[in-house]
């Protein structure tokens, strides 16, 4: 019967899950800001759990813009569009230093294009 009231599963049956187990093992092992990702893959997984509201327990004070610099550091580029895409959807801007930081990342990587092309 639709309207029969079901029985909540035991902590041992959800203990034997092996489903539920590793959904709430992913939950907690989820990074909850930038700094906590090791790879991009990571990043990206915030970031749509960001934008969907679905990060309980990530950080409230989530620095966007820092965000933005530290992928772009470590060169995780789809994971800073995602970055300048919340900051935007968010009416945010970034600092003149975080303009800098980002255009001398730029021009460190054009000047190793530039000796490539050279060679």
């Amino acid at each position: 019967c639709p309207h029969a009231a079901h029985p909540s599963p035991s902590p041992a049956d959800t203990a034997s899950s092996p489903t539920t187990a590793a959904s709430v093992a992913a939950a907690i092992a989820a990074p909850r800001s930038l700094s906590e990702c090791e790879t991009q893959a990571d990043a990206l997984s915030l970031l749509q759990r960001l934008e969907s509201g679905a990060c309980d327990g990530c950080d409230e004070a989530v620095q966007l813009e820092a965000s933005l610099l530290l992928a772009a550091q470590r060169h995780w580029w789809d994971a800073a569009r995602g970055f300048v895409d919340l900051l935007r959807a968010s009416n945010l801007t970034v600092t003149s230093e975080t303009r800098s930081a980002l255009t001398a990342l730029r021009d460190g990587s054009d000047s190793v294009l530039s000796l490539l092309r050279q060679t």
